[in-house]
């Protein structure tokens, strides 16, 4: 991850730490970067994604990983006709799906180092029958396996 990108989410951290110490449910703590932060990411929107996907109110995510994943959905960059700041939440049936090169880059902007080939290899693992596209809950169980997100 390159020096800017590693500065600009160092930023939004310092930003969290100054709102909010711990683990708080995700649309909790985002309602307070939003207020913060003036963003455009639909809150409501929020709220149907992680209700229908996790049948709950308060997925939770840590420190780290919530400001990684903000920085991410802020600074999305991928051909799409949906608006780029969360752009894989904007399917009204939540069935967006995302292609390998997208995940891959989102990983990275995370902040984890993966190789291309061990991409392919997990969306082989999680893909629907085409084997080539991911859906948003395929997207979200494989946060879960890198740890990056976690059920309460």
């Amino acid at each position: 991850m390159n020096a800017m990108i590693q500065q600009e989410i160092a930023d939004y951290k310092q930003h969290f730490l100054h709102i909010n110490h711990g683990v708080m449910s995700v649309y909790d703590k985002y309602q307070q970067y939003k207020n913060f932060e003036k963003t455009d990411i639909d809150m409501d929107l929020l709220k149907r994604m992680t209700k229908f996907y996790f049948g709950t109110d308060s997925l939770l995510f840590d420190e780290d990983s919530y400001v990684r994943l903000m920085y991410v959905m802020n600074n999305a960059d991928f051909d799409t006709d949906k608006p780029t700041s969360l752009f894989f939440f904007y399917d009204s049936n939540f069935n967006q799906t995302i292609n390998e090169e997208q995940l891959y880059t989102i990983i990275h902007r995370l902040g984890y180092n993966i190789l291309q080939g061990e991409v392919h290899e997990i969306m082989q693992q999680l893909a629907d029958k085409n084997g080539e596209q991911m859906t948003l809950s395929q997207f979200w169980i494989l946060f879960e396996e890198l740890g990056i997100i976690q059920r309460q």
